[in-house]
């Protein structure tokens, strides 16, 4: 009588025991009882670490995953603070010409009352400074119910 016990890959465990002139059956199953158990141990530990090497991918798929999250949101509040500089610095350039052309019209005579016409185009551009200035309160504008029109 012959036993024989064949694994698939990645080990290839053969064992072959059978009777022959020398060995009797009988007095290999011990041993052929040890390398099954030898073997189903090797692959138990093989498994556990798969399913480690498992959760360690996914662990580090987390982690990228929340890195990318922080770094999208840093670059957010980056952007949001560049948007807000480069919005303050536009209003100063345009308070800056609003006060220049206030002085020119001033020294030519005009009119700058708030009734008068170049005294209402004044008023104007000091509201679209102060509404790109992010220090300071927007006033209302007829640009805030733009939103409106996708509404229709």
């Amino acid at each position: 009588m012959r036993v024989v016990a064949k694994h698939s890959p990645p080990h290839r465990t053969n064992i072959v025991r059978g009777d022959g002139k020398v060995r009797r059956l009988e007095n290999e199953l011990s041993k052929m009882l040890g390398a099954l158990m030898r073997e189903a141990r090797s692959q138990s530990i093989r498994a556990e670490e798969r399913r480690k090497e498992e959760i360690r991918l996914r662990q580090r798929e987390m982690e990228r995953y929340e890195l990318a999250n922080q770094i999208q949101e840093e670059e957010k509040r980056v952007a949001d603070f560049d948007s807000w500089a480069k919005s303050w610095i536009l209003a100063n350039q345009y308070k800056e010409f609003i006060a220049a052309l206030e002085k020119v019209w001033a020294e030519a005579g005009h009119d700058l009352t708030a009734e008068s016409e170049k005294g209402k185009r004044l008023l104007w551009m000091k509201q679209q400074a102060d509404r790109l200035d992010p220090l300071v309160a927007s006033p209302p504008s007829i640009l805030d119910r733009k939103s409106e029109l996708n509404r229709y």
